[in-house]
């Protein structure tokens, strides 16, 4: 193996670390990421870390801070929003256009990721280990995403499949939470993905479009209640029973800071 093809072996696992680390909660949205101390951890060089932190950079999951540092991307209420409102206008296109291919391209893909999560689904029921459904979560996410990128490959159109790709990276770093919470609602996405499948296996190029917006809207405001739920955490908002801020208040009018 030559050098440029060992660094690049490096970069990937460093990557894939990093990665890895901000799904599960390791590193928090709004942490700072520490090309010295993300290496010493992987015991790898700097090299390989810093092109990873430099490629995750670029994707939108790390926010660079010239002077500063290297963080991981902490999107507010309006960014979250977005974020799902070009997923729906993009991934409901890319619905149609699946459905107007004639090949089984991508279907069995489809269906393999839908089962897998039925098996994440089974083995969520069956666990109480927090480390484990730790892992069932990651898993969930990963299987989902498997879905979505099927679709997206059978429309076939490439621009949208890198748009939305980094959409949904984003979306990930949003979705840090506890295990728990992670596998809520896993039967919703169950029956949502195999409607759009089916959809999409018939060549039903209306159904296809409503039930993948209808699916991405689901997550909007499953995403936008977590976000919610989370700043009211985060807010004092009682003292001896009496409510202080009005919470709902501050959400319509982000500039007030108390």
């Amino acid at each position: 193996m030559s050098q440029s093809e060992s660094t690049y072996t490096l970069k990937e696992r460093a990557y894939s670390s990093i990665r890895r680390m901000i799904e599960t909660g390791e590193l928090g949205r709004g942490s700072r990421v520490s090309n010295r101390k993300v290496a010493k951890q992987l015991k790898m060089s700097a090299i390989p870390v810093r092109e990873a932190i430099t490629q995750m950079v670029g994707e939108g999951l790390l926010d660079h801070r010239p002077g500063i540092g290297t963080y991981v991307v902490n999107p507010t209420r309006i960014e979250i929003d977005d974020i799902y409102e070009l997923r729906e206008v993009l991934e409901s296109y890319a619905a149609r256009r699946a459905a107007q291919v004639s090949s089984d391209r991508g279907l069995a893909e489809m269906k393999q990721s839908i089962e897998l999560i039925r098996q994440i689904k089974a083995q969520g029921d069956k666990t109480t280990s927090e480390e484990d459904r730790t892992k069932l979560g990651v898993q969930t996410a990963e299987a989902d995403s498997t879905f979505h990128m099927a679709v997206l490959r059978r429309a076939g159109n490439l621009l949208a499949m890198r748009t939305i790709t980094g959409l949904r990276l984003i979306s990930r770093v949003f979705n840090q939470c506890q295990p728990a919470v992670r596998l809520q609602g896993i039967d919703v996405v169950i029956d949502e993905h195999t409607e759009i499948l089916q959809a999409i296996e018939s060549g039903d190029v209306s159904a296809a479009g409503k039930l993948m917006r209808k699916h991405i809207r689901g997550g909007r405001k499953h995403a936008l209640k977590h976000f919610d739920d989370q700043q009211r955490e985060k807010l004092d908002i009682y003292d001896n029973g009496r409510i202080m801020i009005d919470f709902e208040d501050k959400i319509r009018h982000p500039e007030y800071d108390g």
